[in-house]
């Protein structure tokens, strides 16, 4: 697997070729471009959607990429001129950009003609349709909740006359709604990448789920950290075997559980409200931030986890409630992204006590 790095306004872009796995030779010499998010989730979305497509473009590359970074993906793309070389665009796990959705909007608009389908499961790509749909009326975006798509590659060939995106919220995951849309044939291995996806994102299902599986979504996120997306897309391959991965990679991760868990014993209750845990990071210590706010539901609804980063001069709130009743999104007036999980970043607008009082507010509302 081969990757290539570019540098724009201070972002790099991680630009990753994926292997067809297959001497066939492609129904077409098309290319695709897959844009997903960094997280494991989203290398699991992009490796489901390389495994149905494999057979059909001649090349498949994918570029990850944050949350909030529309404006700086679209400057890119114009300047490395991959409008002009790639036949399709396919987007997964990508929420809306919430500090300006018309950043996503412009960067719809810029390559409106390239786009297949998007598969997400975060809030807001209904306003994005609308806006687009006002102005770009001959090839209009069509919302689709409950999609069962029984042959991919006439799929994507329909999606070439009129875009899709395939949008359910109400699914914790984007490989999950991938996998409930997408016809995989009963494959073992794409569901087990399924569910490594869906353990990266759901909470509950972590609780739940039988050792073993657990065991394997630790050792991937272990190398997550001590390699690249690039490695770990290479373990999420369908030719390799993630049961045989070594077992330093188990050990990397509970060097960094044992970091995270000394962060999580400094949760503090909110003097006014025993159901909110807060509590402060710097990001020269090590942590798995989902697994952090994990430790802080053991005591609270509703954890905030503060991160201060001198280096960056940034400070950066993520907020995650594990009850459903409170909607993150509306408690603190943001268009899109996961209504039980957001981070909130340089808002100098917020402070740690505003948001502690949002929070309050929104408690008593649902008791």
């Amino acid at each position: 697997m081969g990757a290539k790095f570019f540098k724009y306004e201070r972002v790099k872009f991680n630009v990753v070729n994926m292997p067809r796995n297959s001497n066939k030779k492609s129904k077409t010499s098309k290319k695709l471009l897959i844009f997903a998010h960094h997280d494991l989730d989203g290398v699991a979305s992009c490796s489901l959607i390389h495994s149905l497509y494999r057979h059909y473009f001649q090349v498949i590359d994918c570029v990850f990429l944050g949350p909030n970074q529309a404006n700086k993906l679209q400057y890119f793309l114009i300047e490395k001129n991959f409008v002009k070389k790639y036949d399709n665009f396919v987007f997964v796990d990508l929420a809306v950009d919430n500090k300006n959705i018309y950043n996503t909007i412009n960067l719809i608009m810029s390559i409106k003609d390239k786009i297949s389908f998007i598969v997400d499961h975060h809030v807001g790509w209904g306003k994005v349709a609308d806006v687009v749909n006002k102005i770009n009326k001959e090839r209009k975006l069509e919302i689709i909740k409950d999609a069962k798509v029984k042959n991919c590659y006439d799929f994507i060939t329909e999606c070439d006359f009129a875009p899709v995106i395939l949008s359910n919220p109400n699914i914790t995951s984007c490989s999950e709604y991938i996998w409930s849309i997408f016809d995989f044939k009963g494959s073992n291995r794409c569901k087990e990448i399924m569910t490594l996806g869906s353990l990266a994102d759901d909470f509950q299902l972590r609780r739940e789920c039988k050792e073993n599986n657990y065991s394997l979504y630790k050792l991937v996120k272990s190398y997550k950290y001590q390699n690249s997306i690039k490695t770990l897309l290479r373990f999420i391959n369908p030719k390799e075997d993630l049961k045989r991965i070594s077992k330093k990679g188990s050990q990397k991760f509970y060097n960094i559980y044992n970091q995270t868990k000394s962060v999580g014993n400094t949760f503090k209750k909110y003097e006014k409200n025993d159901k909110i845990g807060y509590t402060n990071y710097f990001p020269d210590v090590k942590i798995d931030l989902t697994t952090l706010c994990e430790i802080g539901y053991e005591d609270f609804e509703i954890v905030v986890v503060k991160e201060v980063n001198t280096n960056k001069c940034q400070v950066a709130y993520t907020i995650a409630s594990r009850n459903k009743e409170v909607d993150l999104l509306k408690t603190f007036n943001l268009d899109s992204g996961n209504t039980q999980r957001i981070t909130i970043v340089n808002d100098s607008s917020l402070s740690l006590g505003k948001i502690l009082k949002c929070l309050d507010n929104a408690l008593n509302q649902v008791v």
